[in-house]
């Protein structure tokens, strides 16, 4: 019988969403971690076009995973929601999400871990106070 942890995991390792928040955390702890920083202005431009590219790397992976159009640049990505944000607000629609691909990742696997620990139980019934 697979348990809470194991049916997370299986999950969590089949979304593209949480490959790419593993991905994002191991590249920003990298990047915190670096104990020297170049002090020449070329060496650091071409250390923050290399983490672009890392970032720009990790997302068209999640992209590709999900059917979308890979980017050429990190400014498309703020482009494209900025875009998306201005007609919104022109069409006066206030709308969450059109579909569970759009919700937040952590949001679901979380409703769905609630699940698992609801079906582990055992059946519930309510009871009622008859006065």
């Amino acid at each position: 019988m697979p348990t809470l942890i194991a049916n997370h995991t299986e999950r969590a390792n089949a979304n593209a969403d949480f490959q790419y928040i593993w991905d994002q955390k191991a590249l920003a702890e990298d990047i915190n971690g670096a104990e020297q920083l170049p002090l020449n202005e070329q060496a650091r431009v071409a250390q923050r076009k290399d983490q672009e590219a890392q970032y720009l790397a990790i997302e068209n992976t999640r992209r590709k995973a999900k059917g979308m159009e890979a980017l050429l640049s990190l400014d498309e990505m703020f482009d494209t929601a900025e875009d998306t944000a201005a007609e919104g607000s022109e069409s006066g629609s206030e709308e969450g999400p059109k579909s569970m691909d759009d919700e937040d990742a952590l949001i679901t696997e979380t409703a769905r871990i609630l699940v698992d620990a609801i079906n582990l139980s055992g059946p519930v019934m309510a009871r009622a106070r008859v006065r």
